[in-house]
């Protein structure tokens, strides 16, 4: 058994978190945009070919920017779990039908090429 799935095994005991928990974690989720400073992040999980690319229209609006983080993960499954990983990023623990899985966000700046 490999850690990420003991990790996956472990994470879909936890309880869900309800609105009010989710509603404690914008300032955590604010704190990383602003530790972050990027105009564009990246929510993915490789194994269930999930990408979702979050961006700045309009301006940094960090509090925009988390709503809207906060209503995609609630809208993949039940979220179990947000903390910062080693490298920084975000994971959300979510379980949907094909059962606990991780999802990073991170800073993906690096990952888009803008051409004039």
């Amino acid at each position: 058994m490999t850690l990420y799935e003991l990790n996956q095994a472990n994470y879909a005991q936890l309880p869900t978190m309800d609105k009010a928990a989710l509603a404690n974690s914008r300032g955590y989720i604010i704190d990383f945009l602003d530790r972050e400073k990027s105009k564009y992040y990246l929510l993915l999980n490789n194994d269930l070919h999930y990408y979702t690319l979050f961006t700045f229209k309009g301006g940094y609006n960090p509090g925009a920017m988390t709503k809207e983080i906060l209503d995609i993960v609630s809208e993949l499954g039940e979220v179990k779990s947000i903390e910062t990983n080693s490298n920084g990023a975000l994971e959300f623990w979510i379980v949907t039908e094909d059962g606990c899985n991780m999802y990073p966000l991170f800073n993906y700046e690096r990952g888009v090429i803008e051409i004039d």
